[in-house]
């Protein structure tokens, strides 16, 4: 074997060894990823819901796995749907998309009352920009995003929600936040 044959292999095996040691890095902060934040847990970024139409705006980074479309449309449609029931202060209806035993008509009565309506008056569209996913039973999901005024305004919004034994998602908690 001539040194430029011997140079050459020396070299291929340099680059196999570094392919794979980058590998072996990869799948180390993947295995520190799932270590420290759990159970698979996963990341959305824009998508979008209108109270006219649906829009689906992916641009999805999944830290294991990505949540597949049907559970992101569920989300926005969900929030969609309370927010539209809350501004026409159709409590029953709101009432509908909670978990079982996780509000009450008095409580969602109160939030249509009074100064509490600024948060659901002139509701336009919601945007989710950050959704979290843990698929260990019962699956749960936290949900942030922006939320549209016909006036131009914004506010924010941060939702939990559970999916129960029939697959449906239903809303646990929510929170709006007004400048």
């Amino acid at each position: 074997m001539s040194n430029l044959d011997a140079d050459a292999s020396r070299k291929s095996l340099e680059r196999k060894l570094s392919a794979i040691g980058s590998l072996l890095i990869i799948l180390l902060c993947l295995l520190c990823v799932s270590v420290f934040l759990g159970p698979p847990t996963y990341f959305l970024y824009g998508l979008v819901a209108t109270s006219q139409r649906q829009t689906a705006m992916f641009a999805t980074h999944a830290v294991i796995r990505a949540t597949s479309s049907a559970e992101e449309i569920a989300f926005t449609t969900l929030i969609d749907n309370y927010m539209n029931a809350m501004a026409k202060r159709n409590t029953d209806q709101a009432l509908t998309l909670f978990a079982d035993h996780q509000s009450s008509l008095e409580n969602l009565n109160a939030l249509v009352s009074g100064e509490n309506y600024a948060w659901f008056d002139s509701y336009t569209e919601v945007w989710l920009h950050s959704t979290s996913v843990n698929h260990q039973p019962p699956a749960q999901a936290r949900v942030e995003g922006k939320i549209t005024y016909a006036n131009g305004s914004e506010g924010q919004i941060v939702a939990w929600l559970i999916q129960e034994n029939n697959g449906e998602w239903k809303l646990i908690l929510v929170e709006i936040i007004l400048p």
